[in-house]
């Protein structure tokens, strides 16, 4: 995965900042490490849907990095903790889908089902989050997931609660109470 600067105005090209890889002695197969990543406010989340966790292959990883503006000549990037599988099955793809707000991070994966966690130091706290009823062919938490403020957004294309729709994108309110 690389880290790029382009907003430089000295630089009006973009330029590789920093490399970021997993590496491993052990390494048999791709763990598809960076088929996900957002980024907000000096946090970035890097998925590994096939990374093999507790011997299940392809249950997934979700690597977290802050920034640290001290290191380099413009700052780096560096590995605070990996975030694993709440249950880990084969085939899992946890980290399929990733989503930064703020100190919130956001999963999906192939279960059809959402994570959140909040990220304080170099710790991960799950944070419980209601799931909607999809059926077995849902592609819910695998289609794109993204969040702002507290609501989060997840697509699905083969939720289709209607014969001539394509797809849904369920909206997560975390805090219906108080609006923004």
């Amino acid at each position: 995965m690389f880290i790029y600067f382009t907003n430089q105005p000295s630089a009006p090209t973009a330029a590789i900042a920093q490399t970021l890889q997993y590496l491993d002695d052990t390494f048999v197969e791709s763990i598809c490490f960076g088929d996900s990543v957002s980024s907000d406010n000096g946090l970035l989340a890097v998925g590994a849907p096939s990374f093999a966790y507790l011997n299940q292959t392809h249950s997934g990883m979700v690597f977290i990095y802050r920034w640290d503006p001290t290191l380099g000549a413009m700052g780096e990037y560096v590995l605070i903790t990996q975030i694993p599988p709440p249950v880990p099955v084969l085939n899992g793809g946890f980290g399929l889908t990733v989503g930064v707000w703020n100190d919130i991070v956001i999963i999906g994966d192939n279960q059809r089902t959402i994570y959140e966690y909040q990220i304080v130091g170099l710790v991960a706290s799950p944070v419980l989050l209601d799931q909607p009823p999809v059926l077995i062919t849902s592609h819910l938490g695998a289609d794109g997931i993204s969040i702002w403020d507290q609501y989060i957004a997840a697509g699905d294309s083969a939720f289709v609660p209607t014969p001539s729709s394509s797809g849904t994108t369920f909206i997560y309110d975390k805090d219906p109470i108080t609006p923004i």
